[in-house]
């Protein structure tokens, strides 16, 4: 089944940067689904809008860095959560910030 018949539910973005180091954070413990856990970019496709798209949104919605449509890379779907998976290699100035202090931690490099 393509993307178009199905199109993903939601998408995850693994930001990294020239070491190959990861950005994750991690979820607030007052959270109702996955407290605790690390976490990288990700969150749901709204109507109308492609995976890449809501990538690119939910990036900056969740780290402040604006990302243009040719850089996430799409690496497969996870059939278990139709959800869309990219990279994104982030360029030295772009540094991850705290947007959204009630549901993470700041962001955090690793390796």
């Amino acid at each position: 089944m393509s993307q178009k018949e199905n199109p993903p539910k939601y998408i995850l973005n693994v930001l990294y940067n020239e070491n190959n180091e990861i950005w994750v954070s991690r979820r607030s413990s007052t959270l109702i689904v996955m407290p605790n856990l690390w976490q990288t970019v990700c969150g749901k496709v709204e109507v109308g809008e492609s995976a890449k798209e809501a990538c690119i949104r939910e990036t900056l919605e969740e780290t402040g860095i604006q990302i243009s449509y040719y850089r996430p890379q799409y690496i497969f779907n996870d059939a278990v959560f139709n959800c869309a998976v990219y990279i994104t290699k982030l360029l030295p100035n772009e540094i991850s910030k705290r947007t959204e202090p009630e549901k993470m931690s700041k962001w955090i490099l690793v390796s």
